[in-house]
């Protein structure tokens, strides 16, 4: 046999192990690169959610307590402080809707509580909120 051609069947097993290796090393690489950017989207959605779940709990808290302090003596309120109230109330239910599917859990399970907890707050005052899947479930598990 030629050396030329032993070489050559010699060092074709080492190039295909190295060409396998290779490819798997880049495979693992891609799919890490491509879950990396997947997580980081996700951060950045519970994130968000949860921003806007703060800040529309906070402006909720703030249109309640003014009708409260505007309450009539019969119980009356003025009905713009109520319709504000009410579109803060919706807004925190969207906000609560939106952690409960980004999730995780534990902060599912407190989204769901601020949103039954400013649902009973907002009481009788607020009539007409659509109450969605999120609070029925909530509510009755509590």
């Amino acid at each position: 046999m030629e050396p030329e051609v032993a070489a050559a069947i010699i060092g074709t097993p080492a190039v295909l192990i190295t060409a396998a290796t290779g490819w798997l090393a880049g495979r693992a690489q891609s799919r890490g690169s491509y879950h990396g950017a997947v997580d980081a989207v996700q951060r950045e959605a519970q994130r968000q959610a949860y921003a806007d779940l703060y800040r529309t709990a906070v402006h909720f808290a703030e249109a309640h307590a003014a009708v409260e302090r505007t309450r009539g003596p019969g119980g009356g309120v003025d009905r713009d402080l109520r319709d504000e109230m009410r579109t803060a109330l919706g807004a925190l239910n969207h906000a609560a809707e939106m952690v409960y599917l980004e999730g995780p859990d534990k902060l599912a399970e407190l989204a769901g509580s601020i949103n039954w907890i400013a649902h009973a707050l907002a009481g009788r005052l607020v009539v007409g909120v659509r109450m969605t899947w999120l609070f029925v479930t909530h509510a009755g598990n509590g």
